[in-house]
């Protein structure tokens, strides 16, 4: 056996088995954080309202029986009206025509509602049905609504609102944005009356769990409702997961196959040199079966050396990677085992050509021509 090639061929396993570690591992950490990022921008975000004539309004109670079907996480519910609305004190412009939402329950974590100043409002605000509102970015433009300094009012339908703040996102429904939201019971203090309903679920079972959510709410009513949440995100989350999955399995098979490559080509030249060694050795009565054993084994023995040092050295490769990243990886003995098993593989399937070679090497020409 020749030392220098056997190191190199040990070097050339433990790079493909470092490498196929560090692949597989990043490729897997990939797959959980692309995963876990396009969760978290999916909305997750429902929305319910009626879309048959015969079914013109829920009802809180309705939107309430909804809340515990299983999957919901929080929900709200509104009820819409366009009413005029003005800047108290500002004479001179119009009254606007804005869309004023009367909401009961958690509208923030229900619709993803965002406050860009201000707070919203809290339980008092709700039970006393208080004159308070938060206005939509685009209404707060419109009505020259710039910040929220504790003493801003605005009029609707002749009553005086105290402005809590102004919301600058709602991914669960962007209208929102377009008009003024107030509590329930400081418009309609005595209806029940609904025209919306709102719900948050986990975005990975978003459809079932809308269906779930109507379905509480109104069980002989499903296809009387309108039904929205948007998929789109996660659905391109999955693709892009898939495709990463694609790609380390691509990785790993490229890696073996240039193992294959590299104990292919440096066996067979092993078995060039040492041709004459072969002779002898069958001359002596080595049978073509040991021979080419021996070969097969001194790869085996290769492969488990470059094996095990490129197990630490895709470690290494791993934990640098992390450091720069900033992030954790994801390492297993199921991927160092795979690894090792790779880089056997590769040594043994690459070595075999040239062990069936030497097996078959005629002594009596090979010595005749030395």
């Amino acid at each position: 056996m020749n030392r220098g090639r056997s190191v190199l061929t040990a070097l050339g396993i433990a790079m493909v088995t470092a490498a196929s570690i560090a692949g597989v591992s990043l490729g897997r950490t990939s797959q959980v954080a692309v995963a876990r990022d396009f969760q978290d921008i999916s909305s997750g975000y429902i929305s319910v309202w009626p879309s048959d004539g015969t079914v013109r309004t829920l009802t809180n109670n309705e939107v309430e029986a909804g809340s515990v079907a299983p999957g919901v996480v929080a929900t709200a519910a509104a009820a819409k009206a366009v009413a005029a609305v003005t800047v108290r004190g500002d004479s001179q412009d119009p009254p606007k025509q804005l869309t004023v939402w009367a909401v009961e329950g958690d509208l923030p974590a229900a619709t993803g509602l965002r406050l860009s100043s201000g707070q919203w409002f809290d339980r008092g605000h709700f039970a006393r049905g208080d004159s308070v509102a938060i206005v939509g970015s685009l209404a707060a433009r419109t009505l020259g609504v710039a910040r929220v300094d504790g003493a801003a009012t605005i009029r609707i339908d002749g009553r005086t609102y105290l402005i809590m703040g102004i919301a600058d996102a709602a991914p669960g429904d962007p209208a929102l944005l377009t008009g003024v939201i107030v509590p329930a019971g400081s418009r309609q203090p005595d209806s029940k009356q609904v025209d919306i309903a709102y719900a948050v679920a986990d975005p990975l079972g978003v459809a079932g769990t809308a269906q779930r959510f109507v379905a509480s709410m109104r069980p002989n009513d499903f296809p009387r409702f309108t039904v929205d949440f948007d998929l789109a995100d996660l659905t391109l989350g999955n693709t892009v997961v898939a495709e990463v999955r694609t790609l380390t399995a691509g990785l790993l098979a490229i890696g073996s196959i240039v193992g294959v490559v590299v104990v292919g080509a440096l066996a067979t030249a092993s078995v060039t040199e040492r041709r004459r060694e072969i002779a002898v050795r069958k001359a002596l009565g080595a049978t073509s079966v040991g021979i080419g054993a021996r070969f097969v084994g001194e790869a085996a023995f290769i492969g488990v050396v470059g094996s095990s040092v490129g197990v630490y050295v895709g470690q290494a490769m791993i934990l640098i990677a992390a450091s720069v990243r900033d992030g954790q990886p994801l390492l297993d003995s199921s991927i160092v085992w795979l690894a090792m098993a790779q880089g056997m593989a590769a040594s043994v399937l690459g070595a075999a050509l040239p062990a069936l070679r030497a097996a078959r090497l005629d002594p009596a020409e090979t010595l005749s021509r030395a």
